[in-house]
């Protein structure tokens, strides 16, 4: 998994425009609250006026890779689903054999996209460093916005990404218990995390994705697929 971790990281590293890294603008766009959560459309709409002020005061022309918001909504593929990703490998502690690099590219499809859209991995990295230094009310925060403003129905937690900590998984099983009409999945690796507080909403459905490479967890509560 190592490579791959390595291609990650050279990807944050590299030069969104001439001496920004995509790492280096996701700190600015933090530093300077652009993705504070918003409680109205009025408040959203502020942010996203900061969010390209910043980007523009770092280059010319890179407010157009800055996403919106942390929430990426649905498409004609998926319908309304909306997704909250993370980096890829970064956040995938138990990857197996989706880590591993195959001709012509790695398998893992979001490190893909990553390769070839700098704004699908910033907005994975600045959700990362949200998360992590602001913690559950950053979350919860614009899960209600999208919810109660944007009508969100169905959440996939993690087209990029899985559940890397054990408090990452108390946040998201917190989450779809204060949304019970909202429903939550997710397809996850971290077997060990999630078997070790198995419990959670009805609401929350968690698929475990199996291959050769890796072991079912003991805990009866999961769903399994076979990917």
């Amino acid at each position: 998994m190592l490579p791959l971790l390595y291609m990650i990281l050279r990807l944050l590293l590299r030069e969104a425009a001439p001496g920004i890294t995509l790492r280096d603008l996701a700190w600015r766009l933090y530093r300077e609250g652009a993705y504070a959560p918003p409680r109205s459309e009025a408040q959203f709409k502020m942010l996203v006026g900061l969010q390209r002020r910043v980007a523009e005061s770092a280059a010319r022309g890179l407010s157009r890779i800055v996403p919106k918001m942390p929430y990426s909504p649905g498409n004609r593929k998926t319908g309304n689903i909306w997704s909250f990703d993370l980096p890829p490998i970064l956040t995938c502690p138990y990857a197996t054999f989706c880590g591993r690099p195959q001709r012509g590219g790695p398998i893992c499809y979001d490190v893909n996209t990553a390769r070839y859209s700098p704004q699908h991995l910033l907005r994975e990295y600045i959700n990362y460093i949200h998360l992590v230094r602001q913690g559950y009310q950053w979350l919860a925060g614009w899960t209600k916005f999208v919810v109660e403003l944007r009508g969100a129905k169905i959440v996939r937690l993690h087209v990029g990404g899985d559940v890397f900590a054990d408090w990452y998984w108390q946040y998201i099983k917190r989450l779809a218990a204060e949304h019970p009409r909202v429903a939550f999945y997710l397809y996850t690796r971290s077997f060990p995390i999630v078997a070790a507080s198995p419990d959670r909403p009805k609401n929350l459905k968690v698929l475990m994705s199996l291959d050769a490479a890796t072991t079912p967890p003991s805990a009866p509560t999961a769903s399994t697929s076979t990917t």
